[in-house]
């Protein structure tokens, strides 16, 4: 699709990132893919209290209506564990229910994705998303990945368009993020 607007990134944070601040770290720091071009990002995450306000779809319409607000920009959405699911529902959902030119996701990144239905099931790329790239932890041993085990790890997503196992810890999305090959070229690419 061709844009006259600066590229809009949305990143969705998991399961307490409100407080160990996995993926809020990973945009904080989103200048290095970024390289100095204007860009727009929007930040959510799940609480760490159990409460968990982005779930049970209410999240899913709310990153979708993030995008919806910026439709008019190359979108992104990057989301790490609970917040992949969520960004991947969302941009099914915009396909789904609000479908025209102007809700295309141009570039989806799953980082480790866990959702309770999740536990290997292989998900279908949305066709509303012009690029999915999956990077999963193939890491077993300590709490963050047992964790993710436990909640639903994805693993290996073979409809993606680029699927990358990483020997990086599930609490690594800055490393899943910018030191994996995939991700930061496919960014790049959107400005």
């Amino acid at each position: 699709m061709a844009y006259n607007n600066k590229p809009h990134f949305v990143f969705v944070g998991g399961a307490m990132d409100g407080s160990h601040g996995a993926m809020k770290y990973a945009m904080d720091n989103f200048h290095l893919a970024a390289n100095g071009r204007a860009h727009t990002s929007k930040y959510y995450y799940w609480t760490g209290s159990g409460r968990v306000p982005i779930a049970g779809g209410i999240g899913e319409r709310t990153i979708a209506a993030e995008c919806l607000k910026n439709s008019y920009s190359p979108l992104c959405i990057i989301g790490h564990s609970y917040g992949g699911d969520t960004g991947y529902l969302a941009a099914k959902l915009m396909k789904e229910t609000w479908f025209h030119k102007s809700c295309y996701v141009d570039l989806l990144i799953t980082l480790d994705p866990v959702s309770p239905l999740g536990h290997f099931k292989n998900f279908s790329k949305p066709k509303n998303v012009g690029k999915w790239i999956n990077v999963w932890s193939t890491v077993n041993k300590g709490w963050n990945n047992r964790v993710a085990q436990v909640g639903g790890r994805w693993g290996r997503q073979i409809s993606a368009d680029l699927d990358i196992p990483t020997q990086y810890d599930h609490a690594s999305a800055y490393n899943m993020l910018y030191n994996t090959q995939g991700p930061k070229a496919a960014i790049g690419k959107l400005f």
